[in-house]
């Protein structure tokens, strides 16, 4: 337990300040651990989710369905272990991916270690702290349904898209329980529209829900 505690700290302690070049500020841990509703996932329950899927259906649908060039800028909220931003490194300018929970940063950073143009940092989508039109590729993967508020997220989002840029929020089709059904992707799609992003809409891929919209 005590060895337990002690990994917590240091990883916390890692993510206290941490800088990238497309960072305006830093964040603190305070300010992760104040928000209301859902907690960041634990050491153990990310360990094991880590586990179990190392590459999920979810990624796998997201990866085939998103066209990706060679010079995007792709974010991924709500990353977990860090398996979609690992497969497409190697084809595009850079990736990365950010979560609520310290534990899966730090299990996401060993497993990308030997990558160079991938960068992880725990912070939520509420509290994204990118420059404006960052990136050209933003997308949430079987996350959206944990976000503690999903509509400053999403100004978030289109602050941080470069004119053009798509943003995808990918969630497993289901009856209203952890995932997202046909109705609430098509409320989605509109409060998407009214949040400023055009061309927006919902597609279903094997099971899947994927909404998306455009910046600019």
């Amino acid at each position: 337990m005590a060895q337990c505690q002690a990994a917590e700290r240091v990883t916390a302690a890692h993510d206290q300040l941490t800088w990238h070049p497309v960072w305006q500020t830093p964040v603190t841990m305070d300010h992760m651990m104040d928000e209301p509703g859902e907690q960041p996932w634990s050491k153990l329950k990310s360990t094991i989710y880590s586990a179990i899927f190392r590459n999920p259906k979810s990624t796998k649908v997201t990866l085939a369905t998103v066209t990706l060039a060679a010079d995007d800028r792709v974010l991924d909220i709500g990353c977990g272990p860090g398996a979609a931003v690992r497969q497409i490194a190697g084809r595009v300018a850079s990736a990365t991916g950010v979560d609520a929970s310290p534990s899966m940063i730090s299990i996401a950073r060993k497993r990308a270690s030997h990558l160079t143009n991938v960068e992880f940092s725990v912070r939520p989508a509420e509290r994204l702290t990118f420059k404006d039109g960052a990136f050209s590729v933003v997308w949430t993967i079987q996350s959206w349904h944990h976000w503690n508020d999903p509509e400053a997220a999403y100004r978030q989002v289109l602050r941080v898209l470069a004119p053009g840029g798509r943003f995808f929020v990918v969630e497993k089709e289901t009856d209203g329980d952890h995932g997202i059904t046909q109705t609430e992707a098509a409320a989605l799609a509109a409060k998407l529209t009214n949040a400023g992003y055009s061309d927006t809409g919902f597609s279903k891929v094997d099971k899947m829900i994927i909404v998306s919209g455009v910046a600019g």
